[in-house]
């Protein structure tokens, strides 16, 4: 295993999430939210905290998303990617045209008040969580390159490095 190996997972991490319209929403968002559940006075090491908590969600989230697909479906998530995209893309563009010609979804869609987690820590994690969730779908390209890159290599510790290694990326 090489330190490039690992470098490149981070890269293709980091550009995931980067690179994925339907996700760009999220981070004012949830940046404003965790703004609001914090007074201001925390320590540089909460901040650090989030982090790694908003970490650990997105990487167990790929990791049962991947568990579920290859020991229960026994399927290529690729495969299944390439379905629920494009019938993702197809609902984010029907709505982003309503949205736009000013038509009230209200009317449309139920009104369904979210659940709230009152710790901080458990919100990010959720965060993590749910924002790994949405990324699969929303941009399968740089996880398929991960992907492709893994069918080469034969070695647990590795391709388990390089899963974590990406997700910090997604994370970062």
């Amino acid at each position: 295993m090489s330190l490039a190996d690992i470098s490149t997972a981070f890269i293709l991490g980091l550009l995931t999430p980067l690179t994925a319209v339907c996700v760009l929403p999220l981070y004012p968002a949830f940046l404003a939210f965790i703004a609001n559940k914090f007074s201001g006075k925390e320590k540089k090491r909460t901040y650090i905290l989030i982090g790694l908590i908003i970490t650990a969600g997105v990487i167990l989230s790929m990791s049962i998303i991947g568990l579920i697909f290859t020991t229960i479906l026994q399927t290529s998530l690729t495969n299944i990617i390439g379905i629920l995209t494009p019938i993702a893309f197809s609902i984010l563009s029907i709505i982003s045209l309503l949205l736009i010609f000013n038509i009230n979804l209200t009317n449309i869609f139920p009104k369904i008040k979210t659940p709230q987690a009152k710790n901080p820590l458990l919100a990010a994690f959720l965060f993590g969580f749910f924002f790994g969730a949405v990324v699969i779908p929303c941009n399968p390209l740089f996880i398929a390159a991960l992907f492709t890159r893994t069918v080469s290599i034969t070695d647990f510790a590795t391709n388990m490095l390089n899963f974590i290694s990406f997700g910090v990326g997604m994370s970062f």
